[in-house]
């Protein structure tokens, strides 16, 4: 059997369970009052359920059936959760009592940050052990894939084009992401992913006005920059007229970069007299499943054929 984990960050299950999720995130204490409130306000305004979770699973069901064909062997697909369940270690568990003979790990994050992807693969091995039975394949680099370019290259170009005509030519990209803390030189394969990535947008569409900002900065200083909000003031001293967001690392919708992009940037540009319009989520999209369940294919073919040659 094949196992391929899609791993997110996790979602609470419903609003009575966000003391519980957050506590997992706080690593065992219970978040106060004072903290759970304006996260309880948020998903209310949400109008809906957390849309990580509902889609991740979306997302790993799809990919099942469009990757099974191409195995003899039976191959399951599961979606797992660092910070809710199913937990990473709880699956990989699961992998090893159904005897599996490959693992896919697969996190749900195109640019790699020890913080994120790197203990994505942290608990994974921790989990296995001595499992020396079990492969495990990481993907982890995959953000520069053709195919995966080329969807954020639609999406890109359909939030432009929603821009009014007069303001289209004078309108700024800017292409974002978590920021973590500490200087650049410290999450070197980040930052490099995250402007290699951007950069390679913007040369399929030839824009003329694009920037690269970081979003989610717990403090102010200390933090990588430039931060987005100050990006966007920048550009409209600047004289621009439009801006487009797109993140870059939010693949799947989720709390945070709805707050962040779709509330607060949009009350900001629109302070500013700006039009604002941020990219659509690639959630579980035809063209991005398709995308991904070519580099998961990719991926297994340059495996088995390393295997094979040694």
């Amino acid at each position: 059997m094949i196992r391929v984990l899609l791993m997110s960050y996790g979602a609470p299950q419903n609003i009575d369970d966000l003391e519980n999720f957050f506590s997992h995130i706080l690593q065992g204490r219970t978040p106060s009052l004072e903290q759970l409130e304006p996260l309880r306000e948020q998903y209310r305004l949400l109008g809906t359920n957390d849309p990580l979770s509902a889609v991740t699973a979306r997302q790993a069901e799809v990919l099942q059936v469009l990757l099974q064909p191409s195995f003899s062997q039976e191959l399951r697909v599961g979606a797992t959760y660092k910070y809710s369940q199913p937990f990473i270690k709880e699956e990989v568990q699961q992998c090893i009592q159904d005897k599996a003979s490959y693992i896919v790990v697969l996190p749900m994050l195109p640019l790699y940050s020890h913080s994120g992807v790197g203990q994505y693969l942290q608990t994974v091995n921790e989990a296995l052990g001595d499992q020396a039975t079990i492969s495990t394949l990481d993907i982890t680099s995959w953000h520069l894939h053709p195919k995966f370019v080329s969807v954020l290259v639609k999406r890109v170009k359909q939030a432009l084009d929603w821009l009014s005509d007069s303001v289209q030519e004078n309108s700024t990209v800017i292409f974002t992401t978590h920021s973590l803390p500490g200087t650049p030189e410290k999450h070197p394969e980040y930052t490099t992913q995250f402007v290699a990535l951007a950069e390679k947008i913007a040369q399929e569409l030839q824009l003329s006005s694009w920037r690269i900002a970081y979003r989610s900065a717990r403090n102010k200083q200390g933090w990588l920059e430039p931060e987005l909000k100050e990006v966007i003031r920048e550009e409209a001293q600047a004289g621009k007229k439009g801006i487009v967001t797109c993140d870059l690392l939010s693949i799947t919708a989720n709390i945070e970069v709805i707050h962040e992009l779709g509330t607060e940037c949009m009350e900001l540009t629109h302070e500013l007299g700006l039009e604002y319009v941020h990219t659509e989520f690639l959630n579980d999209s035809a063209d991005f499943m398709l995308a991904l369940a070519d580099i998961v294919l990719e991926n297994l073919h340059a495996l088995r054929k390393e295997e094979d040659e040694t």
